[in-house]
């Protein structure tokens, strides 16, 4: 739909002869083609979404503005925390918004393909679970099933459901070509992809690419991994954590579904799999010599990237520059003091509870974490998309030393 132009209307009926047929050949349902508003109010609720963000974050500026005071000045420390605070409470505003509009598109989809055979729980990943999410932010999720009910059944209509699902996000028009994995376009084992530079990158599944596949399609068998699948049952989910597991897959899917968080379905699902992962991570002394290791796996993974970090002329990329430093800072407290809360929000208190740090050092966790987010959030609503240049900053001058970020007066 991003390339549509003038034959829009030819499109939105051939999209609907798509879903038409999906249903009846892949899905066995024979329905008359859904209405196209669906979409079009789907696309008004991230519209709307977007617009409340922005001007949360306008409002931010007027009431919370740190800046304007010497930065030796005690009250700039005051009013730096509550602006931390306010950001706070715009990304967890921002993470409902989303659950509700993924709500929205599941009901929809169950209410065309029949009630599921079994009781399930979707569960957000990544950026959705941490509360760091953005309304541009990748779909990244799992479906838990229940206990005693996994067969060719259930796995095949929630994927039959998944599939819907990402037809629905598709038609949303913000999926770009490369995160479908089209093999004559985009040959992963290869250097020469096909550049998507005309859809908009935004509210889209999690890209086919083998290292990421956060969806509950998982990812096939490759060269030098097994097959996996996100759609599992509590215990089976919990797995993932165990040492051989995580050290055949490279830690990264381990640590993706330790930090979940309810969407949709029955809540209890979710209750069980959060008790079922602390029995596996924490508890013993096995649990936190797999914790640590862990950390020192995603220290490894990033020192190059941070210890190559210096000022240059060029534009910066905000999320690998600096939204990623303070949520791998914090991650790696987490594991290393066993805490298995999802939100970033939620562990920087829980270090601060445990005594592990001490509020001052918890306020600056939280002023780090709010800096990158809105930076983020501020760059992907100026460039109404994932694109990571910030190219915006006429007005914020960003030094990597000494680390500070302020907004010119």
């Amino acid at each position: 739909m991003a390339r549509t132009g003038k034959i829009k209307h030819s499109v939105t009926r051939r999209l609907q002869e798509i879903e038409t047929w999906f249903l009846l050949y892949t899905a066995n349902v024979e329905t008359k083609p859904a209405p196209s508003d669906l979409a079009t109010r789907h696309k008004k609720q991230l519209d709307e979404m977007r617009t409340r963000a922005k001007s949360e974050l306008d409002a931010i500026d007027q009431q919370h503005n740190p800046y304007q005071h010497d930065e030796d000045d005690p009250v700039m420390i005051t009013v730096e925390a509550e602006r931390a605070e306010a950001v706070k409470a715009l990304f967890k505003n921002i993470a409902k918004d989303r659950q509700m509009l993924i709500e929205d598109l599941v009901d929809e989809c169950i209410a065309t393909l029949g009630p599921p055979p079994c009781k399930y729980a979707f569960i957000g990943l990544g950026s959705q679970a941490t509360e760091l999410v953005t309304p541009y932010s990748d779909l990244e999720f799992a479906i838990l099933i229940e206990d005693g009910k996994d067969n060719d059944v259930t796995r095949r209509y929630f994927l039959n459901l998944t599939h819907y699902l990402h037809l629905k996000v598709i038609n949303l028009g913000e999926t770009i070509l490369p995160t479908m994995a089209i093999p004559s376009l985009n040959d992963f084992s290869a250097k020469d992809w096909f550049f998507d530079s005309v859809t908009p990158r935004g509210f889209a599944f999690d890209g086919f690419m083998p290292w990421a596949s956060k969806t509950p399609f998982g990812r096939d068998q490759t060269e030098t991994k097994p097959p996996v699948s996100l759609i599992q049952t509590p215990a089976e989910m919990a797995k993932f954590q165990r040492r051989d597991v995580s050290v055949a897959e490279g830690y990264h899917l381990s640590d993706i579904l330790r930090r979940v968080v309810f969407l949709t379905g029955e809540q209890a699902l979710v209750t069980d799999y959060m008790k079922k992962l602390r029995e596996v991570t924490t508890g013993d002394l096995r649990s936190l010599f797999q914790s640590r290791l862990s950390a020192a796996q995603i220290l490894k993974d990033n020192r190059e990237q941070f210890d190559t970090l210096e000022p240059t002329g060029q534009l910066i990329n905000v999320k690998k520059d600096i939204y990623r430093f303070p949520g791998v800072a914090i991650e790696v407290l987490a594991l290393c003091c066993q805490i298995t809360l999802a939100s970033t929000w939620s562990v920087i208190d829980q270090l601060k509870e445990m005594r592990q740090i001490h509020e001052e050092n918890a306020a600056h966790l939280r002023v780090l974490t709010s800096i990158s987010a809105e930076l983020r959030l501020r760059t992907y609503l100026n460039n109404k998309g994932q694109q990571d240049k910030a190219e915006y900053l006429e007005n914020y001058v960003c030094m990597v030393e000494p680390n500070t970020i302020w907004k010119q007066h």
